[in-house]
């Protein structure tokens, strides 16, 4: 089979969200552009009733693996052999053991279905089973937040504003040194984006890397100074991660911010310090949060003889990760399901808050050479001793200790900013019958000693 985006694309498309099929859709038709057929349905039936019938010879079928989900997987199996599918769902093991050399079954993480798309596109068409994903123009950007380019300077790449959905215009040309003033205008003018070629983040991200290596070699850095790159680098690999995936240099900058965060906390440091700083707390309410949670942390964990630097490296790595795959600021402040439904969010939007602490520990799964704790302390962070947490609804008994010491961190940091007023050992004391369950016990125990 030729690769070449020139082949005719004949795509089966199978959601309840009309919200999901058209976003689909228009992806699709953005990379093959007038050379694919889409066919889209809403109820399960009428497509099984479709390819029953249909001489088409579809050659990629997404599918949602909800109720009667499994009843299509089969009929498409059955009726179109060596068609690729892929399948949004959550039972991953339920849909591996059905998939086969002839005609493969991708899974697609509901939190992210655009990004599972085009991996399975690109994989596809690697293995010559379909066309070659085209990237029209507009595909060759990505957008970067005011917060994200403050760090970027000197550039090193040309920056553009997007004027209308095909047309960027270049405002900040490669190797300029950006200050505050140059954004100016445009943070005054209400504009909280610009983009830069894809092809071109690599270099950024390797040149934010190299700047934060040299602040974690330094004889000493600032928590203010740490505070503010923190800030800025989190905000950029949010931007990156959500459109590009969490590629090597991603990886390489996420590690070297948590060293340069490290090095700015010490080996021994003070939780009564930390919290005057969390008083203080500015920037964007995710990085912002995401860097006190690291720092109180391992503070709470050298006041119980936690200390090792192999802990406060699990501990800040999985705060520096455990709410970056969401986007909004919103979802980010919500505790508990319940809270969700009070604000009167969609499905699709509850959807991608539960499911987050999955996602962001498949992205810690992706990292070399780190220990395996992260990406369980990310999948357990909105958890609780009572067992009413998500994504699982874990027994607090059966939560990790790390766990455990990180959700009492993100207790401590929320009633510190609900209240400044709040003074930790009180806290401990006041809460202490909601720890009263497996790990959160012991830990409660030697904080108050």
């Amino acid at each position: 089979m030729d690769s070449s985006g020139s082949e005719l694309l004949s795509v089966f498309l199978v959601f309840k969200s009309d919200s999901t099929r058209n976003r689909l859709r228009e992806k699709l038709e953005s990379y093959f552009p007038e050379q694919s057929t889409i066919d889209s349905f809403f109820s399960i039936s009428e497509a099984i009733e479709k390819i029953e019938g249909s001489a088409n010879a579809y050659r990629l079928a997404l599918i949602e693996q909800e109720g009667q989900g499994v009843v299509l997987l089969k009929a498409i199996l059955g009726l179109l052999p060596g068609v690729v599918i892929g399948v949004v769902t959550e039972n991953s093991e339920l849909i591996g053991s059905l998939s086969s050399q002839e005609t493969p079954i991708e899974v697609l993480d509901p939190a992210d279905v655009e990004s599972g798309l085009y991996r399975i596109l690109k994989k596809s068409a690697a293995l010559g089973r379909l066309p070659s994903p085209e990237l029209r123009e507009q595909e060759e950007f990505i957008a970067i937040g005011i917060e994200s380019l403050s760090g970027l300077t000197p550039l090193k790449s040309d920056v553009y504003a997007r004027i209308r959905k095909d047309h960027y215009v270049c405002v900040f040309k490669k190797g300029s040194i950006l200050e505050t003033g140059d954004l100016k205008k445009f943070i005054d003018s209400n504009r909280t984006e610009f983009h830069v070629k894809a092809s071109e983040v690599k270099d950024s991200l390797t040149q934010v890397s190299a700047r934060l290596d040299e602040l974690a070699n330094a004889s000493e850095v600032s928590q203010a100074q740490a505070s503010q790159e923190f800030v800025s680098t989190h905000s950029l690999l949010r931007d990156v991660v959500g459109q590009l995936g969490f590629t090597p240099e991603a990886q390489a900058i996420a590690k070297s911010c948590v060293n340069m965060a490290l090095k700015a906390l010490g080996s021994k440091p003070k939780l009564s310090e930390i919290l005057e700083d969390l008083k203080r707390k500015e920037g964007a309410y995710i990085p912002a949060h995401s860097f006190m949670i690291g720092n109180v942390a391992c503070a709470l964990a050298y006041r119980i003889g936690w200390s090792s630097s192999a802990t406060f490296f699990k501990l800040s790595l999985a705060a520096f990760l455990h709410d970056i795959s969401l986007k909004s600021e919103t979802y980010a402040k919500l505790r508990d399901i319940s809270s969700a439904h009070e604000a009167g969010l969609e499905n699709e939007e509850i959807k991608l808050i539960k499911l987050h602490p999955v996602q962001a520990s498949e992205y810690s799964k992706q990292f070399a050479e780190i220990p395996s704790d992260v990406d369980i302390i990310i999948s357990q962070h909105h958890e609780t001793p009572s067992g009413d947490g998500f994504p699982r609804g874990m027994p607090g008994k059966l939560i990790s200790p790390l766990s455990a010491l990180f959700i009492i961190s993100q207790d401590l940091v929320d009633a510190v900013l609900e209240d400044p007023e709040t003074r930790f050992e009180e806290f401990f004391r006041a809460n202490a019958s909601r720890y009263e369950v497996g790990q959160f016990r012991k830990i409660l125990a030697l904080l108050l000693k």
